[in-house]
């Protein structure tokens, strides 16, 4: 009795990469082809009908050319099923001929065919899609009963329809193994796209536009707050209020034109429930691939949460902007309001104090003091408010160090002999040049100094200027009390003191380090300090070194008309005690022609 074995290995691939599977098909098939087809003919003793080269050679190429299209060509992969039938048809009518040409005997085609029923199982196998390896394994169980119906006297040989119900068996098993791996992976799929909508309170949506059919994902439901039912779902713009409706109808438009191929719009809906919710959705257009629409999917989120904080912090930002708006106009009018009247309460007490007696200069002196204390406070605020609001502008060009270090202890001196400290400046003779900004460095050397003296209460302090390499280096040394470690790490914060409360025992509003700071930072410098209680405190400026500035050329002065050149200079008009700077900076009564703040140091 001759035994027919059908071949197949699709439930061995198993969920092996697509890779894998194309390789292990082409050479299994390929060897079935070139191993399986002489084997036949020597099982049914017809030497000569499988060994001839063309047969071969025509099986092995039509199935390495299937394969071939199958892997290499988008359309076969996308439509696989066509391609098959004709690779089966073309083999049926084919071998058929052959038959009916008494060329191939009807039962030895069976053979034939179950050696290519192998091979295209293998073939079927790496197709990823069910019902084409369907539609393949039933045309080849039919196809082989049928050839098996046509061998004369069926019942004489038996092994014919043993073969044919193996086949049908064969056929039935890998169909039904192959339909529950894809539905339990199915499955899975869902479960996991189902988890992650109810996690991320999303869902997603289709529309056909051929069929004009809708589907709706569990999560989408959820999203719009009515549960799932098997019929047709509703439209999405159902559920829209009617203000966002505009959103959604535009942006549709736009997909169908061509315009775009995806959109991302923001709209309103009113649930099942009648809560409000707001969504965030992404709709993408499909098309085919001559560039027809073929469908739109879409995915929509409720943001609602998210919005209200949005709203929440867009209301802190617009608060946010009213507040500086006003912090500006509060400190434009006390620049105006309160400098203006300090300026000249300052200036008159000065006159007064030096033409009043001692006992109403005991009395003037508080008056003058108070008034610089509380201009010095005005203007650090205004300055640190400037800074904040990114106001500040800093001029760096090469600027003289030694001759500004000079000029501010100079200010400085009489404050620092009312306390009874000396107060030195060692600097070389020849100048050095920084990239420093006159004003500021001038602030931040007025700060650091004065806070020397402050806080010294007996010995000196000790500005030293020196050149490092790239760098100009100022150092602030006193003899004082030295800070805390545990305010040390505190100390360029703004309205940070050591001393606070009515304990304090000096002045200040806790600025002066932070605006230094900010000022050096802003010339491109650094700023440090050391500290030891008890021992004193230095404060080091390193600012970028910079070349002397290119010296213009002396200008001629004009003589007044009738005035001989007879190499006597003209007498230069000197300023009046009264018109002369204080060691605070303020003029007693300025010249004409100087505009400004009314500092010396401005």
């Amino acid at each position: 009795m001759r035994v027919y074995l059908p071949i197949s290995l699709n439930p061995f691939l198993g969920e092996a990469d697509h890779d894998v599977i194309v390789l292990r098909t082409l050479r299994l098939a390929l060897c079935l082809c070139l191993g399986l087809i002489p084997a036949f003919g020597v099982a049914f003793a017809v030497g000569g009908v499988f060994d001839v080269l063309w047969i071969r050679a025509v099986a092995t190429c039509a199935t390495g050319l299937t394969l071939a299209l199958t892997y290499s060509s988008k359309r076969a992969q996308a439509r696989p099923l066509p391609l098959l039938a004709a690779y089966l048809g073309g083999l049926l009518v084919w071998i058929g001929m052959m038959a009916y040409s008494s060329r191939l005997m009807p039962e030895v085609a069976v053979g034939f065919l179950f050696t290519l029923f192998a091979a295209g199982s293998l073939l079927g196998a790496s197709v990823r899609r069910v019902r084409p390896l369907a539609w393949y394994l039933a045309v080849c169980s039919i196809g082989t009963v049928g050839i098996g119906l046509a061998v004369p006297n069926p019942l004489s040989d038996v092994g014919v329809f043993v073969l044919s119900a193996s086949a049908t068996c064969m056929v039935l098993i890998i169909m039904a193994y192959a339909r529950i791996r894809e539905q339990n992976a199915r499955e899975e799929r869902d479960r996991t796209l189902q988890e992650s909508e109810q996690l991320a309170l999303m869902g997603s949506w289709s529309h056909d536009l051929r069929t004009t059919r809708r589907k709706w994902s569990d999560g989408m439901y959820r999203v719009v707050g009515i549960p799932p039912h098997p019929g047709e779902p509703p439209q999405v713009i159902d559920f829209v209020t009617p203000q966002d409706r505009s959103i959604l109808t535009d942006d549709e438009e736009r997909l169908l034109r061509g315009e775009a191929m995806t959109v991302d719009h923001r709209y309103s809906i009113c649930r099942a429930d009648g809560s409000p919710r707001r969504i965030h959705s992404i709709v993408r257009m499909i098309t085919r691939e001559d560039g027809r629409p073929l469908r739109l999917v879409g995915v929509a989120m409720d943001i609602t949460e998210q919005a209200e904080r949005e709203e929440e912090l867009e209301q802190a930002r617009a608060a946010a902007e009213d507040a500086a708006a006003l912090q500006k106009s509060i400190l434009a009018n006390m620049s105006h309001e309160i400098r203006t009247p300090l300026t000249a309460v300052i200036g008159y007490s000065q006159l007064l104090e030096e033409e009043a007696g001692d006992d109403l200069r005991e009395l003037i002196v508080p008056i003058r003091n108070g008034g610089e204390r509380l201009l010095n406070t005005l203007n650090s605020v205004l300055d640190l408010a400037r800074m904040e609001a990114g106001q500040l502008r800093i001029n760096a060009e090469p600027l003289d160090v030694t001759q500004e270090v000079r000029t501010v202890a100079g200010l400085l001196q009489q404050q620092a002999a009312r306390r009874g400290l000396g107060l030195t400046v060692e600097a070389p003779e020849a100048p050095l040049f920084a990239l420093a900004d006159t004003h500021a460095l001038g602030r931040s050397l007025t700060n650091l100094i004065s806070n020397a003296i402050k806080f010294t209460a007996e010995g000196s302090v000790t500005v030293r200027v020196a050149c490092e390499r790239t760098s100009v280096r100022i150092d602030v040394a006193d003899t004082g009390r030295g800070m805390s470690p545990e305010f040390q790490a505190l100390l360029f914060e703004p309205f940070r003191q050591e001393s606070t409360g009515s304990a304090r025992s000096h002045e200040g509003t806790g600025l002066g380090l932070t605006i230094t700071r900010r000022l050096i930072d802003a010339m491109g410098g650094t700023i440090s300090f050391e500290s030891e209680e008890g021992i004193g405190t230095t404060f080091s400026i390193l600012l970028p070194a910079a070349p002397p500035p290119a010296q213009e050329p002396a200008a001629w002065i004009a003589l007044p008309a009738g005035t001989r050149a007879s190499g006597e200079a003209p007498e230069v008009p000197r300023l009046s005690p009264e018109a002369r700077p204080d060691g605070h900076g303020l003029w007693r009564n300025p010249p004409p022609g100087l505009t400004g703040s009314g500092r010396a140091d401005a």
